[in-house]
């Protein structure tokens, strides 16, 4: 999923920073999702490293996309005029305190999302790190002293 957010970043959006954003951030993914599928200790340890640094970025997200989003849009800055789907869904017009609403439910909204994101980083990071025990467990041959290693599945 994140590989896929990370390719309509650098395809579809018009600023050069995002755009270098999404490649940099789809690079680090194919280097998770190389270590996932290799299922070597190695590469998953990369991997939980590069998934910390996704988390510390997500961190910095929630503290600053929240005020940034609420601020473009309560000082007008983001206008009903150049947001014309807005005005109509929420029936708001132009007017300070209007804006003012707008802006406070933008805020909300991006937190919200910055909350979920921050949580499924954290689930990433629980997950690579369930697949890196796993395989170093398997590197240093504990699964044969259990039969349950007959049974798992390799990529």
């Amino acid at each position: 999923m994140g590989l896929l957010v990370c390719i309509y970043q650098a395809a579809s959006v018009g600023d050069y920073v995002t755009q270098v954003t999404g490649i940099i951030s789809g690079l680090l993914e194919c280097v998770l999702l190389w270590g996932v599928i290799k299922d070597r200790a190695r590469l998953l340890n990369i991997a939980m490293y590069i998934s910390l640094i996704h988390l510390t970025f997500d961190f910095g997200t929630i503290l600053v996309s929240p005020v940034y989003f609420a601020s473009q849009i309560a000082s007008g800055y983001e206008s009903n005029d150049s947001q014309p789907i807005l005005g109509m869904i929420l029936n708001v017009k132009s007017r300070e305190e209007d804006r003012f609403v707008l802006g406070l439910i933008f805020g909300y909204s991006v937190e919200i999302m910055s909350t979920i994101s921050v949580f499924l980083g954290i689930l990433q990071f629980c997950l690579i790190n369930r697949c890196f025990v796993y395989a170093t467990m398997v590197e240093q041959g504990r699964f044969k002293k259990f039969k349950v290693y007959d049974n798992v599945v390799r990529f």
